[in-house]
């Protein structure tokens, strides 16, 4: 279930961050050129627009939280099952406080991976993608100078933060 949240968020943040910006320029564009007489199509998008973000936002938020209470029911089970399964000259040798603490925090550093991947990394790419594609087919020359320049400060994001972790 969780790639189905995977598939949907990215078109919520799509018709979110994208689409209805890009048509509330267009309508406000062709408003200020006086170049459109007939507005309910373009209204009409947007209005389809968010409610479809809007509607892909909340399945995909109810579909993430009951993937998260199912994961962790099942970290936690095949934990307090294999914790339960050790002798006692195993609990005898080793700090068990310690290993119950790891095990809470496994679940909780699989939720946080959940989130970074379905709430930040694929809506992130889709709208970037996307707005990368919208300038392109207005200009060539604009939307390569804004993919190159999104490749690089993503690089160097990356090249700044593996710095930060390796370190001494």
């Amino acid at each position: 279930r969780l790639w189905l949240c995977v598939a949907v968020m990215p078109v919520s943040a799509l018709m979110i961050n994208t689409a209805v910006p890009y048509l509330i320029s267009t309508i406000l564009g062709d408003l200020v050129a006086q170049t459109r007489q007939n507005w309910t199509l373009q209204i009409g998008l947007l209005v389809v627009a968010a409610a479809l973000g809007i509607i892909a936002n909340r399945v995909a938020f109810e579909i993430l939280l009951n993937t998260q209470a199912t994961t962790t029911e099942r970290i936690q089970n095949n934990i307090v099952k294999n914790l339960l399964d050790k002798s006692a000259s195993f609990y005898a040798n080793q700090m068990t406080g310690k290993l119950i603490s790891d095990g809470i925090g496994l679940g909780n550093a699989f939720i946080r991976f959940q989130d970074i991947l379905t709430i930040n990394l694929f809506p992130f790419v889709t709208t970037v993608s996307m707005g990368i594609l919208l300038v392109s087919l207005q200009s060539l020359v604009l939307g390569a100078g804004l993919a190159v320049l999104t490749v690089v400060v993503i690089g160097t994001a990356l090249y700044n933060s593996c710095l930060l972790y390796t370190s001494p």
